[in-house]
């Protein structure tokens, strides 16, 4: 900016200089004159202050130019650099908010599809023979569709669905009776929730699962008539097959 300004008082210099000391009268004058002349009469008519003045002056103006362009494009690097780093570099506190975020997200994705994929399939009670049948001994794990489960042996079985509640934790809920022979005592099916959890099912490191039996509800409670179907043949420790 500067040298701009530089430059604009030295062209006044320079008009000044050539309206007082040089005589030209017109334009036809100076094409009879040739240019060797007017520059020996420049020559002859600037005096050795002026001639100094412009020289510094000039020289001025060549200094300050370069500084200012060299300022500008300090500035201009110095403007891209922050730019850069203001949009491409977080403080380290975000960065580690950012991540765990990340994690959190990962984690809950592998914990939602842990049951469906682990956690599914046929488990049988760890105190039974695996050399008996299932009947009574087994239990099948579904996500996708309700599976039978033993109330009492060879006379009372139910069709019930799997809900999962958490990483390693699920509900199992009541859906219909599955068939009968003979039992002791019918139960009422038509009248127990089906949106209430019969039992629930807690899956262990080691792959095994432990189920604990609550019972048949009616308007979200628990009957205690029935309470113990189920119980016996259902509740315990069961070993993923």
């Amino acid at each position: 900016m500067r040298g701009f300004l530089l430059m604009e008082i030295l062209s006044e210099e320079l008009d000044y200089f050539l309206t007082s000391n040089l005589k030209i009268q017109s334009s036809s004058a100076l094409t009879s004159v040739s240019q060797k002349s007017i520059l020996d009469g420049l020559s002859l008519k600037i005096k050795p202050t002026t001639m100094k003045k412009l020289l510094f002056m000039l020289i001025a103006v060549v200094l300050f130019s370069c500084k200012d362009r060299n300022t500008a494009t300090s500035e201009t690097s110095e403007r891209i650099a922050t730019e850069t780093i203001s949009a491409d570099t977080l403080p380290p506190e975000n960065l580690q908010k950012e991540r765990d975020a990340l994690q959190t997200e990962k984690a809950t994705a592998q914990a939602s599809a842990l049951p469906a994929t682990g956690f599914s399939g046929k488990y049988r009670k760890s105190d039974s023979d695996k050399g008996t049948d299932c009947n009574c001994n087994c239990i099948e794990v579904s996500y996708d569709r309700p599976t039978e489960w033993c109330i009492d042996k060879d006379k009372m079985y139910i069709s019930a669905r799997c809900e999962k509640t958490g990483e390693n934790t699920a509900n199992v809920y009541f859906v219909a009776a599955s068939r009968e022979s003979s039992p002791d005592k019918p139960l009422p099916w038509d009248e127990f929730d089906t949106n209430t959890p019969v039992a629930t099912l807690t899956f262990q490191p080691d792959g095994s699962t432990e189920l604990d039996w609550l019972g048949f509800s009616k308007d979200g409670e628990i009957i205690t008539e029935y309470a113990l179907y189920g119980k016996k043949s259902l509740e315990g420790t069961y070993t993923k097959e």
